[in-house]
């Protein structure tokens, strides 16, 4: 329902393999996100923005604990192959594909 907040996922840890195979750039030109694993964390920088570091929730699902983002990464065969972005309590951004 519109005016709620979305209750702060769980922490959960993943080995670094798991978040390894998230690495990578994602969407167009215009709105670039790079995925990086630097020192045991996810980080997540979109064009030439701030890096956030991203917590996990699940093996596939992330949020930035002082944000209402959440990012869903999309796996097929051990591989990432694209990812989405939930902002302001859950609107869905466009599905953004890993760059080759």
């Amino acid at each position: 329902m519109k005016g709620q907040t979305i209750p702060e996922p769980t922490a959960v840890e993943l080995k670094p393999e798991q978040l390894e195979r998230l690495v990578g750039d994602y969407g167009s030109d215009a709105q670039l996100q790079k995925i990086r694993f630097t020192e045991g964390k996810l980080i997540r920088q979109v064009g030439d923005g701030k890096a956030i570091i991203l917590t996990s929730s699940s093996e596939t699902t992330f949020f930035v604990s002082d944000q209402e983002l959440r990012i869903r990464f999309y796996i097929k065969n051990g591989k990432a192959l694209s990812l989405q972005v939930y902002e302001d309590g859950g609107d869905a951004k466009p599905l953004a594909k890993r760059r080759k």
